[in-house]
């Protein structure tokens, strides 16, 4: 058998595929530094939330709320000011998560420029197996690896929630909120790893994770509607699958609580229906759900077709530089140590 033979037989076996995935979960597992970041970011920021940011959010839409009654605020009760606070923090929450997508995905990210740095790329490029086959390996480990780890920022999510109490969600819902997770994961993860193949300094990879974590939670309308943007920045989130990785995540975790807040509004008998009207709209406008495409509203299913856009305009963008950028490394490598 001969050597090129011997390479297309080994590309078409699956195995390759599970052996490598396998060696990126154990090396990076391994290193227990980079299992910590990967979860302290999307951790710190549901604490920073929490402790600083959420007495802000929920003061500013209790004031709302009085200053739409203030002929009457004693229909703002105490539990009203609860019910909208729960909306506030399912809403927060949703953007976090979308946010954790982006943040982990640029930690797990790591291995491929560790490889780099240690030469541990030319040994897999020395071996029977296409730099493609290869490449593919990075993308499927970083979209395993981060779906496991935003998976548990959601579970932390759901009981947060729960341990305030009255948050409601349905079976249904629950369950919708995994594919829609899934989905988010796919397009951060071909985004994150397209920007690395043209990486090989950890310096610069650092610098540029950074920038894109601390901005991508601004950028996507996770942490303040997109509504509250300046003029000039609006239409930018459009441009971001985040953006609707975040209201689909929102509309899906939030629209039964939004009926079930509706409900206790009536059964208290306190309100008019133009009154609730004016509440939901209120905190609709404060805390929205909805995407407004140049004037145009996206719908949920509008909003998975975009991520999956993004997804397929990035998966042939890794098909046509990862394979690339890999191999220019390399060479490059080469040619200075024949210079030295």
């Amino acid at each position: 058998m001969s050597f090129f033979s011997r390479e297309v037989h080994t590309n078409h076996n699956r195995r390759v595929y599970f052996t490598l995935v396998r060696r990126h979960f154990k090396v990076f597992f391994k290193n227990k530094i980079s299992v910590v970041f990967a979860l302290l970011v999307p951790m710190i920021t549901l604490i920073l939330y929490v402790i600083f940011l959420r007495q802000l959010q929920v003061s500013a839409i209790n004031s709302g709320l009085k200053e739409l009654f203030s002929d009457n605020p004693g229909k703002i009760t105490e539990d009203v000011m609860k019910g909208a606070s729960l909306l506030a923090d399912g809403w927060m929450l949703s953007g976090i998560v979308a946010v954790s997508c982006i943040s982990v995905s640029l930690n797990t990210c790591t291995i491929m420029i560790t490889d780099r740095l240690n030469g541990v790329s030319k040994d897999f490029v020395s071996s029977p197996i296409s730099r493609r086959s290869i490449n593919a390996s990075y993308v499927i480990f970083n979209i395993l690896a981060t779906f496991l780890i935003c998976f548990c920022v959601l579970l932390v999510s759901y009981l947060y929630l729960g341990g305030l109490g009255g948050f409601h969600i349905s079976v249904g819902h629950t369950f919708l909120l995994i594919p829609i997770l899934l989905l988010s994961v796919i397009s951060a993860s071909l985004i994150t790893c397209f920007i690395a193949s043209f990486l090989t300094n950890y310096n610069t990879y650092n610098s540029i994770s950074v920038i894109v974590s601390s901005g991508s939670g601004f950028m996507i309308g996770a942490f303040m509607p997109i509504s509250m943007l300046p003029d000039i920045a609006k239409n930018i989130p459009l441009f971001f699958p985040g953006t609707y990785s975040a209201g689909l995540l929102r509309t899906f975790c939030l629209q039964d609580y939004y009926n079930n807040f509706t409900q206790y509004l009536e059964s208290t008998g306190q309100f008019t229906h133009s009154e609730i009207i004016d509440i939901t709209n209120k905190l609709s406008s404060t805390l929205s759900m909805n995407i407004n495409f140049f004037g145009t509203e996206v719908t949920p299913g509008f909003m998975a077709l975009a991520i999956i856009v993004f997804a397929v305009f990035f998966i042939i963008l890794n098909i046509l530089f990862l394979d690339r950028n890999l191999r220019g490394k390399l060479h490059g490598k080469i040619k200075i140590r024949k210079k030295k």
